[in-house]
């Protein structure tokens, strides 16, 4: 492929993704649904098709344009890492004074996950695919959930308490308020959302995954992996089906190792992302 191709494929996911979160966002009234969430069939439907969906492949898609910024700057000979550190690090700070406006704001998110994969740049494909399979497989969730019960118990998530007074803000509060609760209180609730719904190793695992996807060319060689395609979405989607078939026995199960809010949560974050990867093959196909 010539180095300076668009690939016509990420472009429309990305997209797709983007959309989604528009989407998502617009049926949570940018947050203020959470205050008094009263669901309906609009909220169910864009839940449905994207809660937790596009995220997830936009985190994907993260990783993939990752591997292919840097990748392509080395077939010209050029080490591109200082300067992928450079734009994640002005990516952190733009995440930041939006986050100031919405608080619910991923591009910090994104840019923290860049700095996390960026030295797996150089690691072989099985170090790739354990560290993405640990992080989608919520290990780093579990053992920040299981410290926290340890040193003084987790009844139930610090974002929770967090989150009310920031909604509170965002409902009746001026812009000003807005700003100045956001420029602090409201990170914390993001970044304790982020670390506690697991979100925030999930989307690690993804961009790395992303990274692995395009080494392998999976995404973008049709007619080489077409068959593949076919076969991931049926094996996705058979294991969507079992988790949502056992996921009670499954949180129960779990809710004997960790707490249990937890539990409910780690099984969903598994079904969502499987979903997400259905989708993607969906689409390519």
């Amino acid at each position: 492929m010539n180095v300076r191709e668009r690939i016509v494929f990420v472009d429309a996911l990305r997209g797709y993704a983007l959309m989604g979160l528009f989407l998502i966002h617009m049926v949570e009234y940018f947050e203020l649904y959470w205050l008094h969430p009263e669901p309906g069939p609009v909220n169910t439907v864009m839940f449905a098709l994207f809660g937790g969906k596009a995220y997830a492949i936009f985190a994907l898609l993260f990783g993939l344009s990752f591997y292919i910024i840097l990748s392509r700057q080395a077939a010209r000979g050029v080490d591109f890492r200082g300067r992928f550190a450079w734009r994640v690090t002005l990516l952190l700070v733009i995440g930041y004074l939006h986050g100031l406006v919405y608080g619910g704001d991923i591009l910090q998110v994104l840019a923290v996950a860049g700095f996390l994969i960026l030295p797996f740049w150089r690691a072989g494909d099985r170090v790739l695919a354990v560290a993405a399979g640990l992080c989608l497989l919520q290990v780093p969730t579990f053992a920040y959930v299981t410290l926290v019960d340890a040193l003084g118990g987790y009844v139930r998530p610090f974002f929770l308490d967090l989150s009310q007074a920031a909604y509170r803000v965002y409902a009746g509060g001026t812009f000003a308020d807005v700003l100045a609760i956001n420029a602090w209180q409201g990170m914390q609730f993001k970044w304790s959302f982020m670390l506690e719904s697991g979100r925030l190793s999930n989307v690690v695992g993804l961009a790395l995954a992303g990274c692995l996807i395009g080494r392998s060319g999976f995404i973008v060689d049709a007619e080489r992996f077409r068959l593949a395609w076919w076969a991931g979405l049926a094996a996705l989607v058979a294991a969507w089906w079992l988790l949502t078939w056992l996921r009670g026995p499954l949180v129960a199960a779990l809710g004997n190792i960790t707490t249990g809010w937890f539990a409910g949560n780690v099984v969903d974050i598994y079904r969502n992302t499987l979903l997400a990867g259905a989708t993607v093959l969906l689409l390519a196909l």
